[in-house]
C-alpha cells in the first residue's frame, strides 16, 4: 500500500510506516532507503 509512496518520497514513507509498523522498520527504513521499505512491502 505504501509501496507507491516509498518510490516518490523516502521520507513521507518513513514517517507512514513508523505508525502503521515499528521502530525497527522505521530505522530501516532511514538506513537503506526506498527500497527496503519497497521490499518489504512487496514481500
Amino acid at each position: 500500500m505504501i509501496a507507491h509512496l516509498s518510490v516518490d518520497s523516502p521520507i513521507t514513507a518513513n514517517a507512514v510506516v513508523s505508525r502503521q509498523r515499528s521502530d525497527q522498520f522505521t530505522f530501516a527504513g532511514l538506513g537503506k532507503g526506498n527500497r527496503l521499505l519497497l521490499s518489504l512491502d512487496i514481500q
